[in-house]
């Protein structure tokens, strides 16, 4: 049984793939963890590293990756958290409903 519709399943597919990307490209990190989870009516996506992390504010959340990931997660009509400490990894959180 498949709980997103394929038009969430695609944009969870591109965040996912955003992140990983970032992660690849800026993070310098030795492990991902990647989780789904599912609670009734609402998903929760987590994407924790260990990389170099950077400091969260307004002006670092606007750039075409992250900016990227926002938008879709505002498609998703979902929430978006992103906990980061240089030098100690980065936390993506994403919180959103599934259609019926």
């Amino acid at each position: 049984m498949t709980l997103l519709s394929q038009e969430q399943q695609l944009v969870v597919y591109r965040i996912l793939q955003e992140l990983l990307h970032n992660i690849v490209k800026h993070a310098g990190a030795t492990t991902v963890l990647i989780q789904l989870m599912h609670f009734d009516h609402d998903m929760t996506l987590i994407v924790e590293d260990n990389g170099k992390g950077f400091s969260v504010t307004e002006s670092s959340l606007s750039g075409i990756g992250l900016g990227s990931i926002r938008s879709r997660v505002n498609l998703l009509g979902g929430m978006l958290d992103i906990a980061s400490v240089p030098g100690d990894g980065t936390t993506v959180t994403i919180n959103f409903s599934i259609e019926k």
